[in-house]
C-alpha cells in the first residue's frame, strides 16, 4: 500500500502546535521575529545517548532502531507509541545502525548514511515525526519488549525539513523555536520481564533443557503457560489441550485465556471444564521455533516431548495417554500443530492446525519455491505482495524482508521470514542462518531449497502417502480461508488435493476424524476470531468425549491387583 503522502493544509499547524507544546512549552501569542528567514541547508540526524542516572552492569552492544509514526496524515493515532512498530499494514519510517560496546558516556549518532525505510533520513517527507529509540541486546524471540535488558528512550516529536533541507520561516514562527540537529533521544528505560497479575487458574512453568542447550551452545529454558479447568475436582485426571501460539504470541496467551474466561464465562465452558489448556512457548533466538527439530535451532521437538510435557505431567493431574494429548494452532502454530502431530502420531492423539504457515511449497504465498528464480518478482517481473488487505496488497515480499533487515541483520530480527529461514535451513559459517534468497534481489539459492523441502509437509504426503495419509485422515482437521491474507489458502489446497489422490482425503460421508476445510468468505485473522475459537473449541471437547479421555478417577499404583 502507498504511504499516505499528505500535506493538507488543514491540520498541519495542529502538528506544530503539538511539536511546540510537547517539548518546548506553550506556542507563543507573537512569533520570534528572531525567525524570521527561512533555515537552510538543514540536515537532520539523531544522537542517542544514556539518560543521566541509567545503570549499566557493562557496555552493551546491539541494533539501534528509531521508529518513527509520520504526523502528516498517517493516521495512527496520538496514544500510539512509534516504538510499538513495526506496524505491518500501516508500515512507518525506520532507521538503523549497529551498536557496539555502548556504555555510559557513549553516544551514538544516527545519520543519512543509517540504512532506513523508506527513503535516506534526509529525504523523509517534511512535516512533523513522533520518534522513539529502541537499543536491541537480546535476542530471545520476535518481540523486543518482552526480553529483559534492551533499552529505549521516550517519545519525541521532531520536524522533518524535507529533501530540500528547507524549514520555512512560517513554519519556525509556529513552532516558536529553531530547529536544531542533532536531536538527543536519551535511552532512559530497560525493559523488564513483565509481572501478570496473579490469576487463581493460571501458573507457569519453566523446564530447563539439556537437549537444547546442549545442541546450540546457550542455556535455554522451555516455558509453558497453563490454564486449569474451571472446576476441578480431587482424585481425578484430565487430558491437555496443548495450544501452540502464532507468530507475535507466545506461552503468555494463557494469563489471556485466563483473563477471558473470566470476563466471558460462557465462552467455550464445556472445554474448559474438561481439560487443562497449556500454552506452549514457541520463541528461540531467531523467532517462532515451529517446534520442529531443525539445524539451527536445535531439537525443539524432541525437546516439548521429552523434557516439557513429561514436566508438565509430573506437575499436574493429567491423563498421561496419547488421545489426551490434543495439539491446537493457528497461522504458525498451526503449522507447529500439523507437523507434532505427523512426526509423533504416537505420543499425541488430534491435532488442528487453522490458517497454517505454508504446507506446500509449491505455494509458498504467491512462489512456487520448487520453479521460481526469484522470491521478490513474478514472471512479469511485478513484485508479488506478501500482505493482502480488503483486497489491496498492503505489503511487498521485497519490503517485508527489507524491514526485517533493517530490524537485524543477518536473520537476527526474529520475525518471518527470518525464523523460517532459521527452522527449515542450516547454519551458515558466520553462525547465523543461511539464508534462502538475497535478501536485497530476492534470487533463490536452490542448494539452500533443497534443505527446505525436508519441511514440506505435502512433499512428504506425496513421497510416503501410506505413512503421513493415515494420520491426516484420522487425527488432523486442517481449516483455511479462502480469502488467506497471506494466500496460505493456496497451500493447503494443493496438500488437500495430493490427500485426494492417495486416497486419504476425508470425506463429510465417511466416519474419519480428518478434514480439510476451504472456508468461503474467511481470512487469515476471521478464523482466529472469537467465533472460530468457539468453534473449534466445541470440536476439541466432542473429541474428548468420543477418545474417551474426560476426567477420570486417579488410579493408585496397586488397583487391579
Amino acid at each position: 500500500m502507498q504511504r499516505r503522502m499528505m500535506r493538507a493544509a488543514g491540520w498541519l499547524p495542529l502538528a506544530l502546535a503539538s511539536i511546540a507544546t510537547a517539548q518546548f512549552g506553550p506556542l507563543p501569542a507573537d512569533a520570534d521575529p528572531a525567525l524570521a528567514s527561512d533555515m537552510t541547508n538543514v540536515t537532520p540526524s539523531f544522537r542517542v545517548k544514556w539518560e543521566i542516572g541509567m545503570e549499566l552492569d557493562e557496555p552493551v552492544s546491539g541494533r539501534l532502531v528509531l521508529y518513527f509514526i509520520n504526523d502528516n496524515g498517517s493516521g495512527i493515532g496520538k496514544g500510539m507509541k512509534p516504538a510499538n512498530g513495526p506496524f505491518w499494514d500501516n508500515l512507518q519510517p525506520m532507521y538503523a545502525v549497529n551498536v557496539e560496546d555502548f556504555g555510559p558516556g557513549d553516544t551514538v549518532d544516527v545519520t543519512t548514511d543509517a540504512m532506513g525505510y523508506p527513503v535516506p533520513l534526509n529525504e523523509l517527507e517534511e512535516g512533523v515525526y513522533r520518534v522513539q529509540a529502541v537499543l536491541h541486546c537480546q535476542q530471545e524471540g520476535s518481540d523486543w519488549i518482552v526480553e529483559d535488558g534492551n533499552y529505549y528512550s521516550g517519545a519525541w516529536y521532531v520536524y522533518m525539513p524535507g529533501e530540500d533541507g528547507v524549514i520555512s520561516k512560517d513554519v519556525l514562527q509556529q513552532i516558536g523555536h529553531e530547529v536544531t540537529f542533532p536531536q538527543e533521544l536519551p535511552l532512559e528505560r530497560r525493559t523488564k520481564p513483565r509481572n501478570y497479575a496473579p490469576l487463581e487458574s493460571v501458573s507457569w512453568v519453566d523446564v530447563p533443557s539439556k537437549l537444547l542447550s546442549e545442541a546450540t551452545g546457550r542455556e535455554v529454558v522451555l516455558k509453558a503457560g497453563v490454564l486449569a479447568p474451571t472446576i476441578r475436582r480431587t482424585n481425578r485426571e484430565y487430558p491437555a489441550v496443548y495450544e501452540l501460539p502464532a507468530y507475535g504470541e507466545n506461552y503468555t496467551n494463557a494469563w489471556r485465556m485466563g483473563r477471558l474466561r473470566t470476563q466471558m464465562p460462557g465462552f467455550n465452558t464445556k472445554l474448559n471444564r474438561s481439560a487443562y489448556r497449556i500454552s506452549v512457548g514457541v520463541d528461540g533466538m531467531w523467532g517462532h521455533t515451529l517446534l520442529a527439530n531443525s539445524d539451527v535451532n536445535g531439537p525443539v521437538m524432541d525437546a516439548i516431548i521429552t523434557e516439557l510435557i513429561p514436566a508438565i505431567e509430573e506437575k499436574y493431574p493429567l491423563i498421561a495417554e496419547p488421545e489426551a494429548r490434543v495439539l491446537w494452532g493457528s497461522s504458525s502454530g498451526g503449522w507447529a500443530a500439523i507437523w507434532l502431530m505427523l512426526n509423533r502420531p504416537d505420543f499425541f492423539g488430534a491435532a488442528w492446525g487453522a490458517c497454517p504457515d505454508p504446507v506446500d511449497f509449491r505455494a509458498f504465498q504467491q512462489s512456487n519455491l520448487y520453479e521460481d528464480e526469484n522470491l521478490y518478482t513474478d514472471a512479469a517481473g511485478e513484485d508479488r505482495p506478501a500482505y493482502w488487505k480488503d483486497g489491496k496488497q498492503v505489503m511487498s515480499v521485497r519490503t517485508e524482508n527489507l524491514i526485517e533487515e533493517l530490524l537485524g541483520p543477518k536473520g537476527t530480527s526474529g520475525q518471518q521470514w527470518d525464523s523460517w529461514n532459521a527452522v527449515f535451513g542450516t547454519m551458515g559459517s558466520d553462525g547465523s542462518p543461511v539464508p534462502l534468497f538475497d535478501w536485497k534481489s530476492g534470487k533463490i539459492d536452490k542448494d539452500t531449497f533443497n534443505k527446505w523441502t525436508r519441511f514440506d509437509i505435502s512433499k512428504l504426503v506425496a513421497e510416503a502417502p501410506d505413512k503421513y495419509g493415515p494420520i491426516f485422515r484420522d487425527n488432523i482437521r486442517v481449516l483455511v480461508g479462502e480469502d488467506d491474507n497471506y494466500d496460505l489458502d493456496e497451500a493447503v489446497k494443493l496438500l488437500r488435493d495430493r490427500l485426494r489422490d492417495a486416497g486419504y482425503l476425508s470425506t463429510e460421508e465417511d466416519d474419519h476424524f480428518g478434514s480439510i476445510r476451504i472456508l468461503e468468505e474467511e481470512d487469515h485473522f476471521t478464523l482466529q476470531d472469537w467465533k472460530w475459537q468457539a468453534e473449534i473449541g466445541s470440536e476439541v471437547y466432542q473429541y474428548i468425549l468420543d477418545a474417551g479421555v474426560k476426567d477420570r478417577p486417579i488410579e493408585s499404583e496397586d488397583d487391579g491387583s
